[in-house]
């Protein structure tokens, strides 16, 4: 899934589809060998360490310092991956190649807020995994 430039009216569609937050953690399941304790490790540093990169993408954003911006993309693009959130790790490399880009600040002042609204509903989402993981 790749995203490509919408104008501001193809952006309600667009944001409803960044909300839209799967979760497929086939990629954890293979990288913990299937062990429930090292899959729960994963998941409590994607609550403790997203939040906290989500503070600086805001930061960063609202002060328009689009290095800074895509330095902390990049950092969380991983913690992403690594929950299978294939939608918004696509959006983040988007994000992450229009911050170098001369043409960025559409696209970025465009698709981060609703970037960030989804990440933050990720975090909360990620609850009931951990819930079943914990009661194995």
């Amino acid at each position: 899934y790749r995203l490509s430039y919408h104008t501001p009216s193809d952006l309600p569609v667009i944001k409803d589809e960044i909300l839209d937050i799967q979760f497929d953690l086939d990629y954890l399941l293979q990288v913990s060998g299937g062990d429930p304790e090292v899959q729960l490790d994963f998941l409590r540093l994607f609550e403790r360490d997203t939040p906290r990169e989500l503070g600086h993408i805001k930061q960063s954003f609202q002060q328009r310092e689009w290095k800074k911006l895509k330095f902390h993309l990049h950092k969380i693009r991983s913690n992403l991956r690594l929950v299978g959130l294939h939608q918004l790790v696509s959006l983040t490399r988007e994000l992450e190649n229009k911050c170098s880009s001369s043409i960025h600040s559409e696209f970025v002042l465009q698709f981060t807020p609703p970037f960030m609204e989804a990440v933050q509903k990720a975090i909360g989402g990620i609850q009931p995994y951990m819930k079943t993981l914990q009661d194995q």
